[in-house]
């Protein structure tokens, strides 16, 4: 076990009901939908003098005195914007026949979508005067680590926790991804993607493998570079493929295996801003301005793998 993979064992397993229940409460007011944050967790003078005592234990949970988690929330639903606007992007590029393009672009979707998810899930990457922290927002109660609660919201704590950490580089951010998988209860089989198992044992470095290839080796995966393609089966899945996500990131020469991976991490954070769109509506909001970029900027793809949200 890596040093970074030691560290992020002192985060808590998640469970959505409980997730839920809290982001119900916490969601802030914001002038509007896709709105840019005007202040960064990473630039909050309280977690700033925080860090300190993270500096010292490697380790710190201290209570707030405002809303972080409000914040988090609303960065991780710009995100999440973003990545949306990407992926729709990468999709394009399949169907326009540049495949090669489409990897680097998906890629690049699939890591914005992972950080809202994440977001979602209470946790944040922090960099602050070149030192570097995850913030959980929404820690278990260290009293309930080691059993699952029996009322929702019960066995959250209101404090903060502050660990720190070297720099993250993308296999970090992958190896993050999977103990999410490996310790949340309920968090993604509710969702219409059953990939947990196929990713979960999919080694963090190959996930980057294709992406790596092309932006540090100069390797070129199909004949675009000049010209465009007609790959008929490019892009053509569906969400209930998942489990061969795993062999097609494992492929030599590049595959729509990274296309594959961004549409899935993007719609389960979609799919998160939808359910507490039910109740909430600031997240309703957040939510149709998202079912607006995938009918202005969606196609054929994006129609079969979210339906009537993007038709």
């Amino acid at each position: 076990m890596s040093g970074f993979e030691r560290k992020i064992d002192k985060l808590t397993g998640k469970n959505w009901q409980e997730l839920r229940f809290a982001w119900l409460d916490l969601i802030p007011e914001v002038a509007g939908p896709g709105r840019k944050p005007t202040e960064l967790l990473s630039r909050n003078e309280m977690i700033r003098q925080q860090s300190a005592f993270a500096g010292q234990t490697g380790d710190h949970r201290f209570v707030p005195e405002f809303n972080l988690a409000g914040q988090l929330f609303h960065e991780s639903v710009y995100t999440l914007h973003t990545a949306t606007r990407v992926s729709c992007a990468a999709t394009q590029q399949a169907l326009d026949g540049l495949p090669t393009w489409s990897i680097s672009t998906a890629y690049q979707g699939s890591l914005l979508a992972l950080r809202s998810l994440l977001g979602f899930c209470g946790i944040a990457y922090l960099e602050m005067s070149n030192c570097y922290y995850l913030m959980d927002v929404l820690p278990s109660d260290r009293r309930s680590r080691r059993r699952r609660p029996r009322r929702i919201h019960r066995s959250l704590s209101n404090e903060v926790q502050l660990i720190k950490i070297q720099q993250m580089h993308h296999t970090h951010w992958w190896l993050m991804f999977r103990r999410m998988l490996r310790t949340s209860f309920d968090l993604f089989s509710q969702w219409r993607y059953p990939f947990d198992h196929a990713l979960a044992q999919c080694n963090p470095s190959i996930v980057s493998k294709h992406r790596n290839r092309l932006h540090y080796r100069g390797i070129w995966f199909f004949d675009d570079l000049f010209d465009h393609l007609e790959l008929l089966s490019f892009g053509r899945f569906d969400s209930e493929e998942c489990q061969e996500v795993a062999d097609k990131l494992q492929e030599e020469n590049g595959s729509d295996g990274t296309l594959f991976l961004c549409l899935v991490l993007l719609g389960i954070s979609i799919e998160m801003v939808r359910d507490l769109g039910k109740d909430n509506r600031l997240a309703e909001a957040e939510i149709n301005l998202i079912d607006r970029t995938l009918q202005v900027f969606g196609n054929e793809i994006v129609t079969t793998w979210f339906g009537n949200e993007s038709a």
